[in-house]
């Protein structure tokens, strides 16, 4: 494999907790193991030709560095090993910076598209129930920065049905 690609499995439920809100106010970069795990993940196609359909989970994500990322993550896939050498080169073929730095400009926008979609997702259900002659508003609950589905879905079931409204 040449290098990163698109087939990096996207995951919509860890995708919807990002809240976009909580970028802008924390003002940094993704952790350094969004990085460990692009690079983990085209070692694992190059090395063993396929993907696990398992999680490597929080364990690796605490992991200091690419190598001991890597030795984590394969032993909780139970994935034999791979040698020391290997592992430092490809860390050594991606870290140049400008693999993380577009790696980093996708995570920010998919992190930006999360509310196009739920507010998507919101309004079709909406509409369902309008067409349905079901009165539905939406509410804001929490605070974005904590919950970025913090929005609810209220219906009443009316004879006759308005416009569907947006609240606060």
């Amino acid at each position: 494999s040449s290098g990163i690609n698109a087939e990096w499995p996207l995951r919509p439920g860890n995708l919807a907790s990002q809240a976009p809100e909580r970028m802008s106010t924390s003002r940094s970069l993704p952790a350094k193991n969004l990085f460990y795990r692009a690079v983990f993940h085209v070692l694992l196609q190059d090395e063993f030709g396929s993907l696990p359909a398992r999680n490597v989970g929080h364990s690796a994500s605490a992991a200091p560095d690419f190598f001991r990322y890597c030795k984590t993550a394969l032993k909780k896939l139970k994935l034999c090993d791979v040698s020391d050498p290997v592992i430092q080169s490809y860390y050594e073929r991606f870290n140049d910076g400008t693999v993380e730095r577009q790696l980093y400009a996708f995570h920010q926008l998919r992190i930006l598209l999360t509310r196009v979609i739920e507010s998507l997702i919101l309004i079709d259900r909406m509409l369902f129930l309008h067409d349905n002659e079901i009165e539905p508003s939406i509410l804001g609950l929490f605070d974005p920065v904590v919950s970025p589905r913090c929005y609810v879905l209220v219906a009443e079931k009316l004879r006759h049905c308005t416009m569907p409204t947006f609240g606060k």
